[in-house]
This record gives C-alpha cells, sequence and structure tokens, in this order.
C-alpha cells in the first residue's frame, strides 16, 4: 500500500512539474496611446485585449512611472520619477509595500471605528505617476483668480481630501485658505484630479484616511 502511495505522489509530482514547463506564454500585443499630458505604452492580451499583461509605462515631459501588469493588476515594483528624473516612490503592489518615498514619517489621519485618527500607516495615498504627475496636472489646469490678481493677492491654500479604501477621492475641503476666489479655485482643480489613486495602506490592507494637497498661487510679473 505504501509502494502504491508513493508511486501516486510521484506521479502527481512529475505531471505538475511537466505542466508548469509546459505551459505557454501568454500571447499579448503592445499599445501606444498619447494623450494631452502624457503618453502610454503597455502590452494586452491578445484573446482579451482588456486586460493588461507585461511591461507599463507613464511617460510625460517632466515626469515618468514605469512598472509591470500581470493578468490586468499591478504586480512587482513601480518606479515614479520627478521632475529631475531622480525617484520619488517606489511601490511593491505585490506585497502592497512602499520600498522608496521622499516622506520621512507616514502618519495620518485614518478612518477607524467611525471618526478618524492618527495613526501610522504603512504608505500615504498616492496618484499613478506620482507627485510629478499631480503638481504638472496642477500647474497646467490652474487658472489665476481674477479677484486675486487685481488684488495682487498671492498665497497657498491647502485641500484635504478623502481616499477611500478602493482609491476614490471621496471628499474634499479647504484646510488652509486664502481668499479671493483662491479656495475655490484650489478646489476646482483638485476635484478634477484624475481619479487614478493607490490608498494608505496598514499591514497591506487599504484603508480610508485624509491627504493634505498644497496649491500655491503666485504672480510672476
Amino acid at each position: 500500500m505504501k509502494a502504491i502511495y508513493s508511486l501516486l505522489i510521484c506521479l502527481l509530482t512529475c505531471y505538475a512539474a511537466y505542466a508548469q514547463v509546459n505551459t505557454p506564454d501568454l500571447k499579448t500585443k503592445a499599445i501606444k496611446e498619447k494623450h494631452s499630458e502624457y503618453t502610454l505604452q503597455y502590452n494586452v492580451l491578445q484573446e482579451n485585449p482588456a486586460i493588461k499583461h507585461g511591461p507599463y509605462t507613464m511617460t510625460s515631459q517632466n515626469w515618468r512611472c514605469e512598472g509591470n501588469y500581470e493578468n490586468g493588476k499591478r504586480s512587482g515594483v513601480w518606479a515614479f520619477y520627478g521632475w529631475n528624473g531622480m525617484t520619488d516612490y517606489k511601490y511593491d503592489f505585490t506585497n502592497n509595500q512602499e520600498l522608496q518615498s521622499k516622506s520621512l514619517v507616514n502618519e495620518l489621519e485614518v478612518y477607524e471605528n467611525g471618526a478618524y485618527v492618527k495613526m501610522e500607516v504603512g504608505n500615504k495615498p498616492f496618484l499613478i505617476g506620482g507627485e510629478g504627475r499631480m503638481l504638472a496636472f496642477i500647474v497646467k489646469n490652474l487658472r489665476y483668480p481674477s479677484q486675486a490678481f487685481r488684488a495682487n493677492a498671492q498665497g497657498l491654500v491647502v485641500i484635504t481630501v478623502e481616499i477611500n479604501e478602493a482609491g476614490e477621492l471621496t471628499n474634499s475641503e479647504v484646510n488652509q485658505s486664502a481668499g479671493h476666489g483662491m479656495d475655490e479655485e484650489a478646489l476646482r482643480v483638485v476635484r478634477s484630479l484624475p481619479n487614478e489613486w493607490i490608498p494608505a495602506m496598514i499591514d497591506g490592507k487599504p484603508v480610508k484616511s485624509k491627504h493634505h494637497i498644497p496649491v500655491r498661487f503666485s504672480i510672476r510679473r
């Protein structure tokens, strides 16, 4: 009986190894998309073009990010590069783990048991494309309020947003005001940011949290 049992295990092991070695590689097709602010290059499955699979890059004049998709899901280490071409951020999507960041302390207001509580997180929420993409978007789309321009008013507006567990920007409000119509304009631009956020994580699990976005208004003569 033991001999038969051992033979069965051997056969199953050999079959599994054979199947793994002889599994055909997934065939992919390269895609290139040009958007107004960036260019996308990625691969999709030939049998299902809706599923990304393979290398993925998002490139703009002033920022870039690159990573990998596996059967429609972000996987492995993604790198985000800023204005100077230096690495701003690295994130491991397989393990939901921050690898490199400019932030020294990852402490946020996290929604827990019906209230926001300050606590340490594994990573702060971030926009796919990185801080460079967010800054470039704000700079391109921000309109100087005529009221502020006439008054020669400048200032910093800080917008607090909520990023839920699904990576969606759900609420936003003015945390620091500058007046003269700048608050309303900062809110407008932040609310129009691409809804492609990665939420904050605690022990590899997404959590709802608050995130602060500064918007500076300055007049150049």
